[in-house]
């Protein structure tokens, strides 16, 4: 197999993966959907489902953006290049470009900034004993992803959407993962550039992001926790479980955002390092690490969520023992029909 034939593998066995995951985390999310609206009956758990629905609705949106786009990256000498895949791979048009490139940087700042805006909520309902009404919901849910998608445009503005003349000529992507022979791949590609101003604000802005996320997190589970044990005796154990069951999911998603928020940090090291030595695969790795996030994000709150976790794992009991039960029942079957002649 030529390094070409096993290069053309390689990437389709990414493209496949991407889009596994991308898919499975989409319908995970529309489980959990179903679930926060179906089984959160009771006061304190209706406390949580609106937390738990916003945070879901946005995991969709990220997973579906994914899905029209497939994104793929190339980092080579010094330049990061970016090709949509999808429905939109064969879209030239620089702005509407530079739209999806928003689109996908705006959901995923979402994603994370939404988790303090969640913890904010909490911890009105648990220290101030009262929940946001709509009014005060609509403006916090509403500044946030206000705010993640003028700052995902924002981010978007670092790259050039047609590519500049000199990089054209001084660029082989034959030996990248970008070339193609059956059209040509320069009008579908976007590059990194070397806007120093766009760079700058880009870079206070994931900064100030990250200590919002890190600082107003901490606080809040302070403030809570100082509330529950003062109040430990007038509060109800069901109380007590799901505020702790809460907690966990957060922990974990909040975990989960820090190892994807080193991403952007990675890259720009590989980016000064593939000056010197090509840096080959690192690309696969931003994007899945990027798809993964509704992934995993929806495997943290089911399995941490008990009621959840015992519908899912039940069904896939129930589901099992229904084949085990067919399969008896044809074995039955031939069985007795052999036995009648």
């Amino acid at each position: 197999m030529s390094d070409k034939a096993l290069m053309n593998n390689i990437v389709l066995s990414y493209i496949v993966i991407c889009y596994g995951i991308s898919i499975f985390g989409l319908l995970l999310h529309f489980l959990l959907l179903y679930l926060s609206i179906k089984e959160n009956r009771i006061k304190d758990e209706k406390g949580m489902t609106v937390i738990f629905l916003i945070d879901t609705i946005s995991n969709i949106i990220l997973a579906i953006i994914f899905l029209i786009t497939n994104p793929q990256i190339e980092i080579h000498h010094g330049l990061l290049f970016i090709k949509f895949g999808g429905i939109v791979q064969f879209i030239y048009n620089p702005i509407i470009k530079f739209i999806f490139l928003g689109l996908i940087f705006g959901s995923y700042i979402c994603v994370f900034t939404i988790l303090p805006t969640e913890y904010i909520q909490r911890y009105h309902i648990i220290c101030k004993n009262r929940s946001l009404d709509k009014k005060e919901l609509i403006i916090s849910y509403g500044t946030t992803f206000l705010y993640s998608l003028v700052v995902g445009f924002i981010h978007a503005c670092n790259f050039d959407y047609t590519i500049p003349e000199e990089i054209k000529i001084s660029t082989n992507l034959s030996s990248t993962i970008l070339y193609d022979e059956k059209y040509d791949a320069w009008n579908n590609l976007i590059v990194l550039n070397k806007k120093l101003v766009f760079h700058i604000i880009s870079g206070i802005i994931f900064m100030i992001m990250i200590t919002s996320t890190y600082v107003s997190i901490p606080y809040n589970i302070y403030k809570m926790s100082l509330t529950f044990k003062k109040n430990k005796n007038v509060m109800t154990i069901k109380s007590i479980k799901l505020q702790q069951q809460f907690n966990r999911i957060l922990y974990l998603q909040m975990i989960i955002s820090v190892f994807i928020m080193l991403i952007p940090l990675m890259t720009i090291f590989c980016l000064l390092f593939s000056y010197s030595s090509d840096i080959d695969g690192f690309g696969f790795l931003i994007i899945l690490g990027f798809q993964s996030i509704p992934f995993f994000n929806s495997i943290s709150v089911i399995f941490m969520t008990p009621k959840f976790r015992k519908i899912v794992l039940c069904h896939m009991k129930l589901s099992n023992l229904n084949q085990t039960t067919d399969r008896v029942k044809n074995i039955s079957r031939r069985k007795t029909h052999s036995r009648a002649f």
